[in-house]
């Protein structure tokens, strides 16, 4: 653009050039001839450049598309390779059945690569135990902390959560089971910050226990793992039978 700038300004400048020598009388006929001449030229000639440059500017803005273009396709492909060579069996079904109160429940869900669990049941009060409490300890990949709780219960939340206090939202695993679904967020008296996932499911048929998903994350870890726990919830299956002595 300063280019095309600079040759207007020049073509400008011998315009007025030229004009101020025919108004003063400057010159014989035959010397302004060959200087409109040059004046013509010179023009045509800045013409015909910015016109090349126009036709320049527009082939590199056609090969920017379709480079740009081509980077898309390419990153396409790549997805769509990388999604063909993912595992489609990335997770475990883990399943057990537990005897408790005149009932055998089946709880299964779905484990993600790299998370371990442990099934428990608790079928007695103790010290730093629930009373009649059976189901799966999940640790997010691994390790220690944080566990994911799936259960079942003969009390609604056995202390660990107070619904009624929340709004919920509706939640329906593959397997049919519905529910509601609460998250909150808790300061301990230390300061400590905790976000809460609890899901509580609809009675399920055959059964008079309590259905349950409960886990305490920090903040990071519950972004971390939210989509984790909504999969893992959403593949939740449960049955349950009156146990025949």
């Amino acid at each position: 653009m300063n280019r095309i700038r600079c040759r207007a300004a020049r073509i400008l400048t011998i315009f007025f050039l030229t004009a101020a020598g025919t108004a003063a009388g400057c010159g014989s006929r035959e010397s302004a001839e060959p200087a409109a001449a040059r004046t013509q030229q010179e023009e045509t000639a800045a013409q015909e450049e910015t016109r090349q440059e126009k036709t320049q500017q527009e082939k590199t803005q056609q090969t920017e598309a379709q480079q740009a273009e081509n980077r898309q396709e390419e990153t396409g492909q790549t997805e769509t390779a990388a999604a063909q060579t993912m595992d489609p069996q990335a997770f475990e079904i883990i399943s057990r059945d537990f005897s408790h109160s005149g009932y055998v429940d089946s709880i299964a869900f779905l484990l993600p690569s790299g998370w371990a669990y442990e099934s428990y049941e608790r079928m007695h009060a103790g010290e730093g135990m629930d009373p009649e409490e059976w189901g799966f300890e999940i640790r997010m990949d691994g390790k220690e902390e944080p566990v994911l709780l799936v259960y079942g219960s003969r009390q609604e939340g056995e202390g660990r959560f107070d619904p009624e206090e929340e709004g919920s939202q509706e939640v329906q695993t593959g397997a049919g089971l519905t529910g509601q679904r609460y998250i909150r967020q808790t300061v301990a008296e230390d300061g400590e910050i905790r976000q809460e996932y609890y899901v509580r499911f609809d009675p399920v048929a055959g059964s008079g226990a309590v259905y349950q998903v409960y886990a305490s994350l920090s903040p990071e870890d519950y972004e971390k793992y939210r989509t984790s726990l909504d999969t893992l919830t959403a593949g939740i299956s449960i049955a349950a039978i009156a146990r025949t002595e």
